[in-house]
């Protein structure tokens, strides 16, 4: 059944002829787009050509000159398909120690496992185009302190604009405290106000924000941060695989404020999505200044 729908969504996509879509990305030409993409799109089944689509699509962005920034999940995903039995092993080791401490520590290690295999991944996708990839790894943390703040800027002038770099960031698993851990959404939504995006592609596996997470008919396609309360909605928790949901993406969006970046929330398994988007077409939600 997975099949035939990931044939579907490819038809669909299909239909976007390569001048259609040349002529929608470059009538955003100049813009600054921040694209998120969740685990659930990074971790597609097996046999899934989903990254190679949204790569495709990120390819054309450059190409049409909007500036881009690419935040991925993923990465301890990737780590815990490697080694399933690490925090069994860790917890066996350590039998005195807390769980929830051995699992922030395995998360920490699938990190850092994961990641390699992941830019390698993005890398060869990119290189088919003669794009590189360039990894950054950063933490709420970093976008709070100056002189961090200092060299992030200093490498996103260059990095944002060459047409044969794509920035690639996530969070920094290893080194964030507590205090300052996030989700990638929230960093999405802090490196989208740091440079100042037009707009912020949360993509996942949903298609936008229902006020009744179980019932279509509540889609909601347009908000307006200055009216949105997050009590108005239902969230179900964190999404399946990774550490946001919901509830992560809306607030996140909500703590732009008044900045212009418009946040959409969409299904990344929809191949093309980026290209609907970008032309007003997607089924999505919409959080707008």
């Amino acid at each position: 059944m997975e099949v035939a729908a990931q044939q579907e969504r490819q038809r669909s996509a299909s239909s976007q002829t390569s001048d259609e879509r040349t002529q929608i990305m470059q009538a955003h030409a100049g813009k600054r787009v921040v694209v998120k993409l969740g685990t659930n799109v990074v971790s597609e089944p097996e046999g899934g050509d989903i990254l190679r689509s949204l790569t495709e699509e990120m390819i054309a962005m450059k190409r049409a000159s909007i500036e881009l920034i690419l935040v991925s999940s993923g990465a301890v995903a990737e780590g815990k398909r490697r080694d399933p039995q690490l925090l069994s092993r860790m917890l066996a080791r350590y039998p005195d120690a807390k769980e929830v401490d051995m699992q922030l520590a395995a998360n920490q290690e699938w990190a850092c496992m994961g990641q390699p295999y992941l830019m390698t991944r993005y890398a060869e996708l990119f290189a088919e185009s003669g794009i590189n990839v360039s990894q950054k790894l950063l933490t709420k943390y970093d976008l709070t302190n100056p002189k961090a703040l200092d060299n992030i800027r200093r490498s996103r002038r260059f990095s944002l604009v060459d047409p044969n770099i794509i920035p690639i960031v996530n969070e920094n698993d290893l080194v964030a405290t507590e205090e300052f851990r996030t989700d990638n959404d929230e960093l999405a939504c802090l490196v989208a106000q740091e440079v100042k995006a037009d707009m912020a592609l949360l993509l996942s596996n949903v298609d936008g924000v229902r006020r009744d997470p179980n019932d279509s008919s509540t889609h909601i396609d347009r908000m307006e941060r200055s009216r949105v309360r997050l009590d108005d909605f239902n969230f179900n928790g964190v999404s399946n695989g990774g550490r946001g949901g919901m509830a992560s993406k809306v607030k996140s969006a909500l703590a732009l404020g008044p900045k212009k970046t418009e946040v959409v929330i969409a299904n990344g398994l929809e191949y093309g999505i980026i290209t609907e988007i970008l032309a007003g077409r997607a089924k999505c939600t919409r959080i707008v200044p």
